[in-house]
């Protein structure tokens, strides 16, 4: 090979690299933390129990400079429970709701669980949630609209779920800086 061709070959890299860097850098996030709420189930249909909390624990994602953001969660049942956990994942975005003074994280989860075969039973069930957090406290409220499988009698069955989320360990949802994707995906 040439100079010349080494030459255009080790440019052509550097551009192709110093490119991509770019355009990653302008992707960014930032890891904003990880709390655990008291998830209080107050509405339920069609079987309608009295009111109960689980406990949930999650982390929340700011992605870009905008108000876009991740969630990734799960709810471990107690052990007398007999029961897998059950997963909750999404996204949403920082918006003043109508009435509002301030703004309100709305997010919508994708939910789902695959619960322990009993011999009788063995439902898989998934959903879709809305939640509306406070950004000063992490409180909020939710309603989930389920649609399960039991497997073991090949029935699907509808679900409606309510009910208000609170932590004691908030943490701030609108960073000043924000993390380079490329260094994620660099590490």
């Amino acid at each position: 090979m040439t100079k010349v061709k080494i030459s255009v070959l080790a440019l052509t890299a550097l551009l192709f690299f110093c490119l991509t860097a770019a355009a990653l850098a302008g992707n960014s996030f930032n890891f904003l933390g990880e709390t655990t709420w008291t998830v209080t189930i107050a509405e339920s249909f069609p079987d309608p129990p009295p009111p109960f909390t689980i406990t949930m624990k999650g982390g929340i994602s700011k992605l870009g400079p905008n108000n876009y953001y991740l969630f990734q969660g799960v709810v471990q049942l107690p052990p007398e429970a007999g029961d897998n956990p059950f997963f909750l994942s999404g996204g949403g975005t920082m918006v003043t709701l109508p009435g509002a003074q301030t703004p309100t994280l709305v997010l919508t989860l994708n939910t789902s669980q695959l619960h322990v075969d009993t011999g009788d039973s063995s439902n898989r069930d998934t959903g879709v949630m809305h939640v509306e957090i406070n950004p000063s406290n992490l409180s909020g409220t939710f309603y989930e609209v389920g649609h399960d499988f039991d497997r073991v009698h090949h029935q699907f069955s509808e679900r409606f779920t309510a009910g208000s989320l609170s932590t004691t360990a908030p943490f701030p949802l609108n960073p000043s800086s924000t993390g380079s994707l490329g260094l994620l995906l660099f590490d």
